[in-house]
């Protein structure tokens, strides 16, 4: 195993390297606050091949120019996040009131039943009804406690208020009555056979920015649907497991729920102030 660097030892192995560093304070008050295996994800686009271990700079490339992208991804994921956290909100009450009113009863959520039969799913069953049990029982909720200190089954309105974003996104793809899907879809402004996807590489999403991680030149792995009105350019690749698909597909999502396009216009202003950096939202490339 490596031993660890000081700060002057990193500073030391990234000028050793070529990278300019005008500013050596800088430097190390950034990789003190980032992490040097945090901002080593960023430094690796601007190297000769690191892939193949030649961890060298391209020439003139200074750490300015690292650390402008690092920001820039920061504030990215936290446009994301913003429009994410709209987004999910909306979609468990959503999704919520149509399973409470069209179910039995409201705990029916918690019964096998409830879900898509059929061999090819039932593991995937099984595995969301224990999801579901796990995040109720971990829940430190005082509501969720009232019900089961009393023995009672938590009623979905209450569940899905501490669920986690992908337990929920599962429930709305293995659903068994389909009328709750095209409910909940039409209300989205979504084909109702493409939400479900659409919140599964969302949810994944989230994860990456609620723990902070590089949204700039990632390839998803798991690809959100887009309409084709959203592809506007003639490049469609661009739109095919990329940042820039999420971008849009979120984009439009946040201003059908709020009923203008504030949401959007703010975001890709933002965004048109980086157009030097769009290929690492268009054509992400693993280095």
């Amino acid at each position: 195993m490596k031993p660890a660097l000081t700060l002057d030892q990193q500073l030391a192995l990234l000028t050793s390297r070529g990278l300019i560093c005008e500013d050596p304070d800088d430097v190390k008050r950034v990789l003190y606050d980032a992490g040097y295996y945090r901002f080593s994800g960023y430094l690796r686009y601007f190297q000769k091949n690191p892939s193949n271990g030649n961890n060298d700079f391209r020439p003139g490339v200074k750490f300015d120019d690292v650390k402008r992208v690092y920001l820039f991804d920061d504030e990215l994921r936290r446009w994301l996040f913003d429009g994410i956290c709209i987004l999910e909100v909306v979609f468990r009450a959503r999704f919520a009131y149509e399973m409470a009113t069209r179910m039995g009863d409201p705990v029916d959520y918690l019964e096998a039943a409830t879900y898509r039969p059929g061999e090819s799913v039932d593991n995937a069953r099984g595995d969301l009804l224990r999801r579901i049990e796990d995040d109720i029982r971990q829940s430190k909720e005082p509501y969720i406690h009232k019900f089961t200190s009393a023995g009672s089954r938590v009623p979905v309105w209450a569940a899905t208020e501490v669920l986690s974003f992908g337990t929920v996104s599962k429930m709305f793809e293995l659903i068994a009555d389909f009328e709750i899907v095209k409910a909940v879809s039409k209300s989205m402004k979504l084909p109702a056979t493409k939400t479900a996807g659409t919140l599964q590489s969302l949810s994944v999403l989230r994860n990456i920015c609620a723990h902070h991680g590089r949204v700039w030149n990632r390839a998803p792995k798991v690809a959100i649907p887009v309409k084709n009105h959203l592809m506007t350019d003639p490049d469609k690749s661009i739109y095919h497991r990329t940042p820039w698909a999420w971008i849009v597909v979120l984009s439009e999502l946040v201003d059908s729920i709020k009923g203008n396009s504030d949401f959007s216009t703010e975001f890709f202003q933002f965004l048109a102030e980086y157009q030097d950096l769009y290929g690492g939202l268009k054509q992400p490339r693993l280095r």
